[in-house]
């Protein structure tokens, strides 16, 4: 499980707009980035997908956005499973990102 969890992130073009919640979940509410509030939403319970990071996938509801464990949800499922998530390329790195490498070393003579 690890190992998909670390693949998530990497193939963004794959993942569903939308999931489901597997299990009851708590989801906090956030205004202006201050915790407000925690409710309880059921399984089966859609939500919007805004992004998956190592361990959470930040989902959104009505009332807002928060990071929920990937775990919670039907998004391995909904992408074929374990096995076909670790099967995909992974998706192209923007060149943004490939010239955002490390520093070059100097070299001195």
């Amino acid at each position: 499980m690890a190992e998909v969890l670390k693949k998530l992130p990497k193939v963004r073009s794959k993942w569903p707009t939308e999931a489901k919640l597997t299990k009851n979940t708590s989801f906090n509410i956030y205004d202006s980035g201050h915790l407000i509030g925690i409710i309880q939403l059921n399984a089966g319970t859609k939500v919007r997908i805004i992004e998956i990071k190592l361990q959470h996938a930040v989902v959104e509801i009505s009332t807002g956005q928060s990071p929920l464990p990937v775990t919670n949800t039907d998004i391995i499922d909904r992408m074929g499973g374990a096995a076909a998530i670790l099967a995909l390329p992974d998706d192209p790195v923007p060149q943004s990102e490939q010239n955002a490498g490390p520093a070059e070393k100097s070299v001195t003579t």
